[in-house]
């Protein structure tokens, strides 16, 4: 089950759930409100503007007794999401939004948060995929869609990364994120309206339906009929979250009323192609939930979203392995953590379970070929050795985990080829460098002839920014791919090579400047880059060079330079992401 992250001052309050454990079937009676909207589509695309005012729960922020409230976001930005427009032919009485209104807070308000929203588009094509014969074609004409990450019902994964985050309302504004995020491709704040960030693309969901009586439910639905309402249609959406539970941290609803809310509200989407996610469940393999579930709706899900609370392996298998036999639908694990949780709900408190459960969990999603995406829960109600996250946004033992964990499959394709030594840098040791200034991201000029002390230069070809294509042909150049693996590398490996008598570590590319000072803004490099796209250095230094695209780029190299000589030359290098392993090798052993 999800527990939202509180950030209450500087303390994350984490409150024990016993749900798991304690599956109380009590339900309200409800009036079951009919809020079926007629869709009529439009042939135009539309970007929503940032800033515009979309009310969160207050209550996505669990409160403890005695813990101070966090300020209320009551507005979602929607300017980095993809979206289809569509226009409705009858407003919903929730589209009056009180926009100005905080809502009201207790301590005893739902600690969820609810999925998002979609990442900037890199291309814009007319859809022209027609709905399954299941569904209902009655769109008078087909619309655009502007693809994001390009997630289809035949293409799930984000990007081509199945890694992903199940954060909370504001977690990309933090250090953690900016860590994890050139190695995710999807994460979730469990609005209906997450923004894209930093590359990584927002995946959105629908909390509860008006089946659901639990107190925050409809300022959640209101964000989404607020969504609707600006004519935007996602590429994907998840929807309910975890009915079969009660509130506050779960929606609670019966299989009726979530059907009826599921065919009123989700299922319309997919007359536009938008990929629709099931409703979580917070009894795993137990659910007794989702069976009629199915039978009741009249537009089915394309990919089964699965909560995973285990204390080991064999757990996860076992819930993966019931979906998968149960449903027949792709799986996208939108949590998991290290759980005891039988025969009541007990956080795992060693470190090393959880390290253990971390890396067996990863490496088992990433080769499952019926699991599309995957992403651990960072929320409330996990104990205290858990959580991804510190107090101050910072990444914790476990979360450094699962960064290294991730970072294992990310990396270098192993089909590319691998650089053969052409003899390009065999000149360089003992070469005294000439003078020559480069421009750095510090916003200074940097004189690798004058630096003293020993400093450690790293050579890399070009980055793509977040969006970018890339083409295939790319991958095919010996020592072409690999070049923010190779950053990272050293941004990790950083305090251990400066510790090891290097005085700076400078990155090098024939790219502008502000192309590098994005890269370094968005993988929080700790040391800065050098731009020599006027090939000043290539040329006094004879470098090794490629053309791509008529542009001259650096083969892939390091050097160490002690007081303005090379003294050690790596070249070719490969893997790029264990360059600054060998380097640092070199640094403990020479």
């Amino acid at each position: 089950m999800q527990y939202a992250l509180v950030l209450a001052g500087a303390a994350l309050v984490h409150a024990a759930h016993a749900d798991h454990a304690h599956l109380d079937a009590h339900r309200h009676e409800r009036r079951i409100v009919d809020t079926t909207v007629e869709w009529v589509y439009t042939t135009v695309t539309k970007y929503v503007t940032a800033g515009q005012d979309i009310p969160t729960a207050a209550s996505q922020y669990q409160q403890a007794p005695s813990a101070a409230a966090p300020p209320v976001d009551t507005t979602a930005n929607l300017a980095a999401s993809s979206v289809i427009t569509t226009t409705s032919s009858s407003a919903s009485t929730e589209e009056a939004l009180l926009a100005s209104s905080v809502y009201s807070t207790s301590t005893s308000s739902s600690s969820k948060a609810v999925p998002t929203s979609y990442a900037a588009p890199t291309t814009s094509t007319s859809s022209t995929e027609q709905a399954p014969s299941a569904y209902s074609s009655a769109a008078t004409t087909t619309s655009t869609r502007a693809s994001a990450s390009g997630i289809t019902k035949s293409s799930l994964t984000p990007r081509g990364k199945k890694a992903g985050l199940s954060g909370y309302v504001g977690c990309q504004e933090k250090e953690a994120f900016a860590d994890l995020a050139p190695y995710i491709s999807w994460y979730s704040d469990y609005t209906a309206t997450t923004p894209d960030s930093q590359g990584v693309q927002g995946i959105p969901m629908l909390w509860g339906g008006d089946g659901s009586t639990c107190a925050d439910t409809q300022a959640r639905l209101s964000a989404y009929n607020s969504l609707v309402a600006t004519k935007t249609v996602p590429e994907i959406m998840f929807g309910f979250y975890e009915p079969d539970c009660n509130c506050p941290d779960s929606s609670e609803m019966t299989t009726g009323e979530a059907a009826n809310d599921w065919d009123s509200l989700i299922a319309p989407l997919a007359k536009e192609g938008t990929v629709l996610g099931s409703p979580s469940m917070c009894k795993q393999k137990d659910e007794d939930f989702l069976t009629p579930f199915k039978s009741a709706i009249s537009t089915e899900w394309d990919v089964t979203s699965v909560h995973i609370n285990k204390p080991d392996l064999d757990g996860v298998k076992a819930v993966v392995e019931y979906y998968w036999n149960t449903y027949q639908k792709p799986i996208w694990v939108s949590e998991f953590a290290c759980v005891n949780d039988t025969p009541s709900w007990s956080p795992c408190t060693s470190q090393d379970q959880i390290n253990s459960l971390i890396n067996d969990a990863v490496a088992y999603f990433n080769s499952n070929e019926h699991v599309v995406a995957f992403g651990p829960s960072n929320g409330n109600g996990l104990g205290d050795v858990w959580p991804l996250t510190d107090s101050a946004g910072k990444l914790t033992t476990s979360g450094q985990t699962y960064l290294n964990a991730i970072k294992s499959f990310f990396p270098v394709p192993t089909n590319i080829p691998a650089p053969v030594d052409d003899g390009g840098a065999k000149h360089l040791e003992g070469y005294e460098i000439p003078a020559v200034q480069l421009p750095s991201t510090s916003g200074e000029k940097v004189d690798l002839s004058t630096l003293p002390g020993l400093n450690i230069i790293f050579i890399y070809p070009r980055t793509a920014a977040p969006g970018e294509t890339v083409p295939d042909e790319w991958n095919s150049i010996p020592g072409a791919r690999g070049c923010t693996p190779q950053a990272c590398s050293f941004r990790d490996a950083s305090d251990d090579i400066l510790s090891n008598g290097v005085e700076k570590i400078f990155g090098i590319s024939t790219q502008s400047t502000a192309y590098q000072q994005e890269l370094r803004e968005r993988t929080r490099l700790p040391y800065h880059l050098l731009s020599d796209e006027r090939l000043e250095l290539v040329k006094v230094l004879e470098l090794p060079t490629m053309e791509w695209e008529g542009k001259t780029l650096i083969k892939r190299m390091a050097l160490a330079v002690q007081d303005g000589k090379v003294v050690n030359v790596w070249y070719p290098v490969f893997p790029p992401d264990r360059n600054a392993g060998d380097v640092l090798q070199w640094l403990k052993t020479r």
